[in-house]
């Protein structure tokens, strides 16, 4: 791995403060997602009950909002998370400019995309598994809502043949 990033990356560059960025942001992204996911959920699901006495009963022909009802602007944690991974591509670029101007290096190489692969590869990468990280958040998010609703309040007909 150590290999790969050395490849793929500026020559002589501490790659460490990137490494942070992507794991401090899509742990708060799915920190934040998470708790306002519960939170919007745990109203939704309240919505279907009513209190008789002391006892929650299922209000008769009640359904759940629809999944995507449930989103909010915390998940807007992951944009905001790719967009500064995306930023790293212009650092890149400019760290070949700074202290030993490898720059001039990187031109005398034959292959001239090699300029732009060490300069894209782990941002592109890095956006990538962010892409992939907010997906799996959203599909444990989902089994969540699909295995916590009663079966009678799912929104849609198919979810409710799953369920059986």
């Amino acid at each position: 791995m150590r290999e790969f990033l050395r490849r793929n990356s500026p020559p002589g560059m501490d790659l460490a403060q990137e490494w942070r960025v992507f794991l401090i942001g899509n742990i708060s992204s799915v920190a934040v997602s998470f708790f306002a996911f519960l939170d919007q959920y745990i109203d939704a699901r309240n919505r279907l009950f009513t209190v008789v006495g002391e006892k929650k009963m299922l209000i008769d022909g009640a359904i759940i909002v629809p999944f995507h009802h449930l989103f909010s602007i915390y998940f807007s944690g992951f944009f905001l998370t790719m967009c500064i991974l995306l930023g790293y591509i212009v650092y890149h670029y400019a760290y070949f400019r700074q202290g030993s101007m490898s720059i001039y290096l990187m031109k005398r190489l034959p292959r001239k995309s090699e300029l732009h692969r060490r300069a894209l590869t782990l941002p592109c990468l890095a956006v990538l598994a962010t892409i992939g990280v907010a997906i799996a958040a959203i599909l444990f998010y989902f089994i969540i809502y699909f295995l916590a609703t009663p079966k009678a309040c799912l929104p849609y007909a198919a979810l409710r043949e799953l369920w059986r």
